[in-house]
């Protein structure tokens, strides 16, 4: 089976919306300050897909698995408080009417309708993740596992990035120590990028995959006005730890310039508003 990588295949299309009400985040009484980023206790490491399942990744792994670590106080680095990605990614592909051993993409808002109505997912202890396609349905496809309740996610938004107000959105969720998912077209330097230039700028050439240009899903965690010309966000990646730049001691981040980042976006960020039920 070919790789994700090769292929250019990391499951999403950017050019579908979210449908996920648009709204506009509280800001913050003062004015944020000129760098911030969420609080780095509640993030999970950064992990690698190896199946089309960016959307989960970033929703389910990266947002829920911080929302409910700040919930609860609990270590976001343990197994038994990580939202299995791949778990949750066959159980979403299999509500959509996937095919067995067939895996596609998806969109942010499907994880979160999982996650609310089955009253959260299997952690990674209990459905750890498993290398590629065939692997991960012949664990996790005729498996159904008792969710735990901490991964619950019982509302969400979605906010624009556009323009000024989609900078000052993003800034005032990060200084309310809420990281956002997004979905972005990706340059052809963009896979391949290893940390340097800082910020990332990008070729302005758009990949293409099987499918057309090539889609993907990340998760925002803090910003830099003063990071190259123009300011830049900081982003935990997918795409392993020998990816991208070292941040809080580790790989798998990028900082993107702004205009690189306004540019490749799909237009607004989502965030979750409300986790469900507390543990214990």
């Amino acid at each position: 089976m070919i790789d994700i990588y090769d292929a250019l295949d990391f499951g999403y299309d950017p050019s579908v919306p979210e449908n996920i009400p648009v709204v506009t985040p509280p800001r913050p009484a003062a004015a944020p300050p000129s760098k911030n980023n969420v609080n780095p206790q509640w993030l999970p490491p950064v992990g690698k897909q190896t199946t089309p399942s960016c959307f989960v990744w970033a929703s389910t792994y990266g947002l829920t698995t911080f929302g409910a670590a700040q919930a609860n106080n609990l270590d976001p680095t343990q197994p038994q408080n990580q939202a299995s990605p791949i778990y949750t990614y066959i159980k979403v592909e299999q509500q959509q009417g996937e095919a067995a051993n067939s895996c596609s993409g998806g969109k942010i808002a499907w994880c979160f309708d999982f996650l609310n109505t089955t009253g959260g997912t299997a952690s990674m202890a209990n459905a750890p993740d498993e290398t590629g396609c065939q692997a991960a349905w012949t664990s996790w496809g005729g498996a159904t596992l008792q969710p735990d309740s901490i991964f619950q996610v019982t509302d969400w938004k979605s906010m624009t990035l556009e323009g000024a107000a989609g900078l000052d959105n993003m800034r005032a969720l990060i200084t309310a120590g809420t990281p956002f998912a997004f979905g972005a077209w990706l340059y052809t330097d963009f896979v391949p990028y290893r940390g340097n230039p800082v910020p990332y700028v990008g070729n302005h050439t758009w990949a293409q995959g099987p499918n057309g240009k090539v889609g993907h899903v990340m998760m925002v965690i803090g910003y830099d006005n003063n990071c190259g010309p123009n300011g830049a966000v900081l982003v935990q990646n997918s795409f392993g730890t020998g990816w991208g730049s070292q941040w809080n001691g580790a790989g798998g981040y990028v900082w993107i310039d702004y205009n690189t980042f306004q540019t490749i976006a799909q237009g607004t960020g989502v965030y979750i508003t409300q986790m469900g039920a507390a543990k214990g």
